[in-house]
């Protein structure tokens, strides 16, 4: 799979999420391209997507959901990564 093509298609799904206020679908678009980020190697991208994931998601009162424990531990992961490339 082309991952830059699947970012792509991922950014105008959020596009979409966003016109019409979807905040659960912006969290998983979020979520998506941030993974995708993480694949490419774009670390700090990919860690301010799945904050800002985690952020939609405490805003709808997900924020003890499996998927926002899901992105915790992305972020952990993003964090620790960027800890040892220093």
């Amino acid at each position: 799979m082309n991952l830059q093509r699947a970012l792509e298609k991922y950014n105008e799904a959020l596009q979409i999420n966003d016109q019409l206020q979807n905040d659960l679908g912006r969290a998983n678009r979020l979520n998506n391209i941030g993974t995708i980020n993480y694949h490419l190697m774009r670390f700090p991208d990919s860690l301010k997507n799945f904050e800002d994931a985690l952020q939609t998601l405490n805003s709808i009162g997900m924020g003890n959901s499996p998927r926002a424990k899901l992105l915790e531990e992305n972020i952990a992961q993003v964090k620790n990564y960027l800890a040892m490339a220093g």
